[in-house]
């Protein structure tokens, strides 16, 4: 349950990241180099932000992969 949670908020925080860029004008400065770097630094805050929300949500369970089989 908590995996969904986290996949729910993770598609929240990728469509804020999204709607926040196309609000800014990145497509109007395609070739401007200080653009281009302030669009990839979005989309870096964007994926750092997902493994932040996943790793809050789940806690430790991530880790716990093979706790259930038997070895």
């Amino acid at each position: 349950m908590k995996l969904l949670i986290a996949l729910a908020l993770m598609v929240v925080w990728s469509l804020f990241i999204y709607f926040a860029m196309s609000m800014a004008p990145f497509m109007d400065h395609l070739h401007d180099p200080l653009w281009s770097l302030g669009a990839a630094v979005a989309l870096l805050i964007g994926l750092v932000g997902n493994v932040w929300i996943f790793f809050l949500v789940m806690k430790e369970d991530p880790w716990l992969w093979h706790a259930d089989s038997k070895e």
